[in-house]
């Protein structure tokens, strides 16, 4: 891969996904500001119209790059960490781990008995 095709997909990375009727140039911004770069160059940058990009930028673009990826992640394991939550009170769990400390030899799960094959009868 090219630096400037990278280079391209990073700052499209950055502007992250877009909102309903956001127009190119505010994701475009939004890159920009998210990597320290000048609006102009994050443009060039998108549209791969760049010539050669200094390893500097490279470096720049990349580290804001993880460090939206490691935000992202961390914003989705708190989302999860909710919803959760959020099921456990539903059900009505006292303890989060009381929903893990099932003893499958006294619980009789569905499939887990020998069927006939006939008409399902039990055997």
């Amino acid at each position: 891969m090219s630096a400037v095709v990278e280079a391209s997909e990073l700052v499209q990375a950055l502007a992250g996904s877009g909102r309903p009727g956001e127009s190119v140039k505010a994701a475009i911004q939004r890159a920009a500001r998210a990597a320290g770069i000048d609006c102009g160059l994050a443009k060039r940058l998108w549209y791969g119209e760049v010539r050669r990009i200094d390893a500097d930028l490279m470096d720049t673009l990349r580290d804001a790059a993880n460090t939206r990826a490691e935000k992202d992640g961390r914003s989705a394991y708190k989302l999860l960490l909710a919803r959760i939550e959020a099921c456990e009170a539903a059900l009505r769990l006292s303890d989060a781990n009381q929903a893990r400390a099932v003893d499958h030899g006294v619980v009789r799960l569905a499939g887990t008995e020998d069927r006939a094959m006939g008409r399902g009868a039990r055997q």
